[in-house]
């Protein structure tokens, strides 16, 4: 078969794609190079790099995708023993809790981002949590039916502006930082550069695995990382999955790709790996009172302005949500629990944030 008609499901395939990739980087190196001597001879305006650059990024992450993906039966992640069906073996159970930021579809403007903020627990963590917020809102507010909220929280506004009581405010900030430092759970965080994504690849059309619904493609992303939490953890627990509720319609369609990730599986990920892992479907529910939805809530506020920076601020609690984040590893494919997709053009801040983990 000739080279150029080779496929990914082809191993000679993956080889000849992991060498292009291989290649690409060094050429990427070389126009790096390139792009400095240019500076320094003042001519950087008359020979700009700066597109060379990125289409050599994006050509490098194709190739990576095509080296390592669906190859045979993808059997990485499934579950170790147990009957074949996890519900009839009596596992452990584990929550990921689900909350969004942004619009996934319709213009992009200043909503160029789309976040998906997730917070992982087990019954005896989802407890402890419940309690210590009760505790802290009935210290500042007196009523533990209040639900935090990142806007209204972060900007001082409504029953959190305390009457205009800045000392009490920044008091009750800097609490609500200390709970969810002090509360015991993995972090996992979605981010999707719309633009840069529908430029890149949707498009483009370079890679037929992933989805054309921003909210689908951040679905599938979180999963798999998801599982690979469960997967590795030695207790074996069964992933149960609850989103913040959006409205009758939006929820019957997340619930679609949810269904269709879980069924179909992924570029990495088999649909037998995840549907040993994750319960069947997910649940719905409003934020109300003391809740792990609401820690999702903050998160995916958190992590919509990080990634609107160009992933070089640090809004609200971003330091405490970094030490937070589920890793294992070399933090690569993924083995951590923030994915910003796609990140060509940022990857040196990416893996400035991924050094913090490291150390």
């Amino acid at each position: 078969m000739p080279e150029n008609q080779r496929h990914s499901g082809d191993p000679d395939a993956r080889l000849l794609a992991a060498r292009q990739a291989q290649n690409l980087a060094e050429a990427g190196r070389v126009a790096e190079v390139l792009q400095v001597l240019l500076r320094r001879a003042g001519a950087a305006e008359k020979f700009p790099m700066e597109d060379v650059l990125a289409g050599i990024k994006r050509l490098e992450a194709a190739s990576l995708r095509r080296a390592h993906g669906r190859i045979g039966g993808r059997r990485r992640l499934k579950r170790r023993g147990g009957s074949g069906n996890p519900l009839r073996d009596n596992l452990p159970r584990n929550h990921l809790f689900v909350d969004e930021s942004g619009l996934p579809d319709g213009a992009a403007t200043d909503q160029d981002v789309f976040t998906l903020g997730a917070i992982s627990m087990n019954p005896e963590q989802m407890a402890n949590y419940v309690d210590a917020a009760d505790q802290l809102k009935r210290e500042f507010l007196e009523d533990t039916s209040v639900t935090f909220h990142a806007r209204d929280l972060l900007r001082g506004t409504g029953r959190f502006g305390f009457d205009r009581d800045d000392m009490q405010r920044d008091l009750f900030r800097a609490a609500v930082g200390e709970l969810i430092r002090n509360s015991d759970f993995n972090a996992f965080g979605i981010g999707i550069r719309k633009q840069a994504y529908a430029r890149e690849f949707k498009d483009a059309g370079i890679d037929p695995y992933l989805p054309t619904n921003i909210y689908s493609l951040a679905i599938m992303l979180l999963l798999e990382r998801y599982v690979d939490y469960l997967w590795v953890d030695e207790d074996q627990p069964l992933g149960e999955l609850t989103f913040e509720a959006q409205g009758p319609r939006e929820d019957v369609q997340h619930q679609a790709a949810i269904a269709d990730t879980i069924l179909n599986g992924t570029q990495w990920v088999s649909g037998a790996a995840f549907q040993s892992h994750l319960l069947p479907g997910a649940s719905f529910l409003p934020k109300s009172g003391s809740h792990p939805l609401e820690l999702s809530d903050l998160l995916a506020y958190d992590l919509h302005q990080w990634v609107r920076s160009g992933c070089a601020g640090e809004p609200g609690y971003w330091q405490i949500w970094t030490e937070k984040f589920y890793g294992r590893g070399d933090l690569r494919m993924g083995r951590f629990g923030l994915k910003i997709f796609p990140d060509s053009d940022i990857r040196d801040r990416i893996e400035a944030h991924r050094d913090l983990l490291r150390r």
